[in-house]
């Protein structure tokens, strides 16, 4: 055998060797997709919706009848027409306590494809806790659902994932319709369900089965850049109270939303928060027009507490309607004032300390919110805020908190947590007086290392009602 035959008998051999490789590869090509797995909604309540965060990725997967996750592609979920609908479960134990804002995620429904409207209201769902909701399906046929989750990040990042469910809908009196993989219809960008001639569904109702609260962390802490929310009430044990949700090392390793109480924390700026005053009225409050004045910012800025408010603790299930909140006293070396600034440098003032006290706020559920924090001179102010709100059973609960402010440099080493107890106590002198905590020794001092970023184009923080920045707040809205 010469060189050229052996060259023609091996690449011979090859191609047959690559032939016999292939072929299983095609066959498989060529073969039918697996028909989804099938399961009743009816018989027992399903999670079709098994929500987790990972980082900074929001997961939804399919539960089947035995607690197994699964692609929700892979499924097709069956029921009957019936005028009260079929109750459907979520999880959410897969959302740790302090990865998004407000502890809770939104979850929404549409049908993109079927022989009905189908849509939902948004339900807003807390981390770490199980539920249901009821689907309701006013005609038989299959429906192809697109069902969206999304949240916030505690650096104001949103995240949302979406999946497309099959649900196969019988009439009571027929077989189930065929079982066949569903194509995905395609979705018009604006994500907006075909008009159709039938009623939209009854709306999605959330009813947590357990939810778990995250605990008060103990100790007292001197806060001093990051963003934190200062005042943020929540439901503890049945009683209100108004907490501190700190979230200044959030983006660190291990760092975490803490929840502590007011009188455990000393607000402290180390960077250099003066500024002068502008020409604008509504200010007057605070000095003249050039006076220098000390202010914690609306506006997120490296190196500086970043001072907000919350109701997202808050559900619909625990409080009925908004919260009121009061500043009613102040004790320091000068003026006190919150304000927002909006686009075009016009200010609206939430709390004025020099008009007479109390000033209230109105603050619906949902709410995240961030403002200026002005103080007319340096030194340390404890200011007494109290809220008030309505449970769902009707009856009024309320709490009172004092917080304390060491504003500039120089008035570090002159407060401490608190005042001492509920009353806020009397505080003078040009740098504001009393120590009554025995000095910051024993405190330990926290904030972050470096501000994260936030996004130019998916900063979730909308400018709303006079430059107050929301996140999180609940929209009456489909899915987009």
């Amino acid at each position: 055998m010469n060189l050229t035959t052996s060259v023609r008998v091996a690449a011979s051999v090859a191609a047959v060797v690559m032939l016999a490789a292939t072929a299983p590869v095609a066959a498989a090509q060529g073969a039918a997709a697996p028909a989804p797995l099938e399961h009743p909604l009816d018989a027992e309540r399903v999670d079709v919706a098994a929500i987790s965060v990972d980082g900074t990725t929001i997961d939804l997967r399919a539960d089947n009848m035995h607690g197994e996750e699964h692609d929700p592609a892979a499924l097709v979920y069956t029921t009957e027409v019936r005028e009260d609908g079929v109750e459907v479960g979520w999880d959410t134990t897969g959302v740790d306590a302090g990865t998004v804002f407000g502890d809770a995620v939104t979850l929404r429904m549409r049908a993109v494809d079927g022989p009905a409207e189908v849509e939902a209201e948004p339900v807003r769902l807390p981390a770490r806790a199980r539920g249901a909701t009821t689907w309701t399906f006013p005609a038989p046929g299959r429906y192809t659902l697109a069902v969206m989750v999304e949240g916030h990040l505690l650096t104001g990042e949103p995240v949302t994932t979406k999946e497309h469910y099959t649900v196969a809908v019988r009439d009571g009196m027929t077989d189930p319709p065929e079982m066949t993989t569903p194509e995905m219809p395609e979705e018009p960008e604006e994500f907006v369900a075909p008009p159709v001639g039938r009623r939209a569904a009854e709306p999605l109702l959330a009813a947590p089965l357990t939810a778990q609260a995250q605990p008060t962390t103990p100790g007292r802490v001197v806060l001093t850049e990051g963003h934190v929310d200062a005042v943020a009430p929540r439901v503890v044990d049945g009683k209100l109270q108004i907490q501190v949700k700190d979230g200044t090392t959030v983006g660190r390793s291990g760092g975490q939303v803490r929840w502590r109480e007011p009188r455990d924390v000393l607000f402290q700026s180390k960077a250099d928060i003066r500024t002068t005053l502008p020409d604008d009225p509504a200010l007057a409050f605070l000095g003249d027009e050039g006076d220098e004045i000390y202010l914690l910012p609306q506006q997120q800025q490296p190196g500086v507490l970043w001072t907000g408010w919350s109701t997202e603790a808050l559900s619909a299930a625990q409080v009925s309607g908004a919260v009121t909140w009061r500043l009613t006293k102040v004790d320091g070396p000068g003026a006190f004032g919150i304000f927002t600034t909006g686009s075009f440098g016009d200010s609206t003032v939430i709390f004025n300390s020099t008009d007479g006290l109390p000033d209230t706020h109105s603050v619906p559920l949902g709410t995240h919110a961030h403002a200026n924090w002005g103080f007319a001179k340096k030194g340390t102010y404890r200011l007494t805020f109290d809220a008030t709100a309505k449970l769902a059973n009707g009856q009024t609960v309320a709490d009172t908190e004092v917080y304390t402010f060491a504003v500039d440099s120089a008035a570090r080493g002159g407060g401490s947590p608190g005042g001492g107890d509920d009353s806020g106590g009397e505080n003078g002198g040009e740098n504001g007086g009393g120590n009554s905590g025995g000095g910051d020794g024993d405190l330990a001092y926290t904030g972050a290392t470096g501000v994260l970023p936030l996004a130019a184009g998916g900063v979730a923080l909308l400018v709303l009602g006079g430059g107050v920045l929301f996140v999180g707040r609940r929209r009456k809205a489909g899915i987009r």
